[in-house]
């Protein structure tokens, strides 16, 4: 037979092939794996072993297993040999303790350890189980029509991209979605307004600006003007409630070291706040930094620029020369009854770490934003007609607590400081940090570059 006499018996022979390795008779990837096997053991002559055959169903028994796909991976990565653990980082001649520093250094975390690992992994996957049934499901897959709304609903179109969509009735008068009705909860918003601006509470705001603004010049010439054993008392004579609790930290004696007070952040007026119920001058580190608060703050205040080691470097000296420190280590407010997560940095600093617990009640306006003039925020606090503040000064850590004499890290400092200021407030820890929320309402960083951050100029 000639060329083309083989080529149509090879054809042949390899239809038979296809035909003999598949049950319905249609080629595939798969089949066509399954033929190339066959033919490997045909030419080599021998047949497949008992062993081949139990880790075949052993992959097979993997990849039917009913967990996460991504914990399919996972074992399956860890059977290969490709996951970073000790053995695989010492054959790629890499040092286990760099790698450590290097997630360290990049997430702020440190590796959990080993069981906590493993009951957090049973746990997922008894949680994946139980609202994912065992077993292929063998619905029929029907195709959903459009229908128009109920009457009295309009229906709303969402992005796949979004995690929540909700039906928005014509009706204007139909009450607002609880705050618990929300499959999850609000921690970032923005705007100027405290209540919805319905047309009672818009008037009233609109109406009250001019009073509001006049009380505010009066409240900043209070802050600047009078001495600061006074200020509480006319802060009270002119509506600013201040409730201060605990006992606060005694001055630094000469030659000594000053406290780092560590406190969460609610409005602008934070440092005014705590320098006001501690009786004594303090300096304050913050991000946003304007030449208008500046003007209006009762405190010094001195620019941080985002680099670690320059601003470590600067509250260090501050707290050497002898002057009390006020850090808010979550970077940015947070009007919610929420904490966000703490920066580690206040840890690394000193052994003499007092928490401070504050809160603001704001009835009129909000003290803080995100998109607008932030120069504004401590002028819209002081134009409330009753705004409060509590400050409340906890128990400085032990020295088994910090880094220094306790050994403890500068992450496991921080989140102890979290949880400690929440218990007082009763508030919720979150992992969300500056970034998260700038980039949510701003679509930014939050980074502050001006001249100022620079140059490394301190401002007052």
């Amino acid at each position: 037979m000639g060329a083309r006499g083989e080529m149509k018996v090879d054809c042949v022979r390899f239809s038979l092939m296809v035909m003999l390795t598949t049950k319905n008779g249609i080629f595939s990837v798969r089949s066509a794996y399954h033929l190339k096997m066959h033919l490997n053991s045909a030419r080599t002559g021998s047949a497949s072993s008992s062993s081949s055959l139990e880790d075949h169903r052993g992959w097979l028994a993997l990849w039917a297993a009913n967990v996460p796909g991504k914990a399919k991976i996972h074992v399956w990565r860890l059977i290969r040999n490709g996951l970073a653990v000790g053995d695989e980082l010492r054959r790629r001649r890499i040092e286990s303790g760099m790698w450590l520093v290097r997630n360290e250094a990049r997430e702020e975390v440190r590796i959990a350890a080993p069981h906590a690992i493993v009951q957090k992994s049973f746990f997922l996957i008894e949680e994946w189980q139980g609202i994912r049934p065992a077993g292929k499901s063998g619905s029929v897959q029907v195709t959903e029509h459009w229908l128009p709304p109920a009457s009295g609903w309009t229906k709303l179109n969402a992005d796949g991209a979004f995690s929540e969509a909700y039906m928005v009735p014509t009706n204007k008068s139909a009450p607002r979605a609880a705050a618990d009705a929300l499959l999850s909860r609000v921690v970032f918003h923005d705007g100027r307004l405290v209540h919805r601006p319905d047309p009672k509470h818009a008037l009233f705001s609109l109406a009250y600006l001019p009073v509001g603004f006049a009380l505010a010049l009066l409240r900043v010439f209070i802050s600047l003007y009078v001495p600061r054993g006074l200020v509480r008392h006319a802060y009270r004579l002119t509506g600013i409630r201040l409730a201060v609790r605990g006992i606060p930290p005694p001055p630094p004696s000469h030659g000594t070291p000053g406290s780092l007070l560590v406190c969460n952040h609610r409005t602008a007026v934070d440092p005014i706040m705590v320098s006001i119920a501690l009786g004594r001058q303090v300096t304050c580190m913050t991000y946003n930094v304007s030449e208008l608060s500046t003007a209006i703050s009762l405190v010094p205040t001195v620019a941080l620029t985002g680099y670690r080691e320059v601003d470590k470097a600067r509250i260090a000296a501050l707290l050497e020369s002898g002057r009390d420190v006020v850090v808010c280590p979550e970077g940015t407010t947070c009007r919610e009854p929420c904490l966000l997560r703490f920066s580690a940095l206040f840890a690394e600093l000193t052994d003499w770490i007092v928490p401070v617990a504050v809160d603001a009640a704001q009835s009129t306006y909000y003290g803080s934003t995100a998109r607008g003039s932030q120069a504004m925020d401590p002028w819209f606090f002081y134009m409330n007609p009753r705004p409060g503040y509590r400050v409340t000064f906890l128990p400085a850590l032990q020295p088994e607590e910090t880094c220094g004499v306790g050994g403890r890290s500068a992450v496991e400092v921080a989140n102890h400081v979290q949880v400690v200021i929440s218990k007082e407030l009763r508030y919720e820890c979150t992992g969300f940090t500056r970034k998260d929320k700038y980039m949510k309402l701003a679509s930014k960083d939050g980074r502050v570059a001006n001249e100022c951050e620079q140059k490394g100029k301190k401002l007052a």
